[in-house]
């Protein structure tokens, strides 16, 4: 330390060839307080530097998708950081999602003007905008980057949340819906012989049905051949869940479970066991679908 303060030398000096015990223990605790406060200062200027600039630029951050696992890190990062450190840094990562969130939506806006597109804003969009009217009022069809509390940092961290919830859904931009879901239809259209777009198949992964027909048949393929037979004949399905509603508000007795058979009697015998097990769950996907 004392290389970079040469002038504390006669510190030495005074402290060595001083006879007066008071004077010594005087400079001597001068000196210590030099140091801390050069020492404190020389980790304020690491953290600014390597943290609030140089993470920035080396996680790229605005560029990279898995934006969870950068604000995850960030954090990692920031745990013993000074607080002022903290929102300097918070702020930056907020500013760049929130400019990514909504040119996302801006191009959501776009695309969804495409006829076989058109709904589009039913998944991610909606969900941006139900958060988006929640935080700010109606009206309002953007996140706000200057919604940033630099003294409230709980409030800005559930903003950051909010924004990240959006990036992270597939159906946030137009390359995800396409890759994972417009790309999904029409492999199961062409294995399984069904006429489903990538609304119906968005609707479908993301439903409970098939989340519990997942689990219980152990199989992805077989769940989605359950749900295929369901779509091809959703115009009966429909109808059925119409009068069975009736009979429930009316107060009288439920039709009898409709029954589905197919060519392949083990598939006949899946679809009608989800129909008597699942019914709301399929009366709920039969509506979006």
């Amino acid at each position: 330390a004392l290389a970079h303060f040469p002038q504390l030398d006669i510190v030495q000096g005074i402290t060595t060839s001083c006879v007066n015990g008071k004077i010594v223990q005087k400079y001597t605790a001068y000196f210590m307080l030099i140091l801390v406060v050069y020492t404190l200062h020389m980790v304020y200027t690491f953290i600014t530097i390597h943290i609030g600039g140089d993470y920035m630029a080396k996680h790229k951050i605005g560029t990279t998708k898995d934006y969870n696992q950068m604000y995850n890190d960030l954090k990692m990062q920031l745990v013993s950081a000074p607080r002022d450190i903290k929102v300097q840094v918070l702020q930056k990562f907020y500013r760049k999602i929130v400019d990514t969130a909504n040119h996302r939506l801006l191009e959501i806006e776009r695309f969804s003007e495409r006829p076989e597109y058109e709904e589009v804003k039913k998944f991610a969009y909606r969900l941006a905008m139900y958060d988006i009217t929640g935080a700010y009022g109606k009206g309002v069809k953007r996140f706000k980057a200057s919604d940033f509390n630099t003294d409230d940092l709980k409030h800005s961290k559930k903003n950051i949340n909010m924004v990240l919830r959006f990036l992270e859904m597939p159906t946030s931009t137009k390359v995800g819906v396409y890759e994972i879901y417009q790309k999904r239809a029409d492999k199961i259209n062409e294995e399984y012989g069904t006429n489903v777009n990538w609304g119906t198949i968005a609707n479908l992964f993301q439903s409970k049905l098939y989340t519990k027909l997942n689990k219980k048949l152990n199989a992805s393929k077989t769940a989605v051949k359950v749900i295929g037979v369901l779509q091809a004949n959703k115009k009966e399905l429909k109808q059925y869940f119409k009068e069975l509603d009736q009979a429930k508000k009316n107060g009288q007795k439920h039709p009898d479970v409709i029954s589905i058979q197919v060519s392949d009697k083990e598939l006949s015998k899946r679809v009608n066991e989800a129909l008597k097990k699942y019914g709301t769950d399929i009366n709920k996907l039969i509506k979006k679908i």
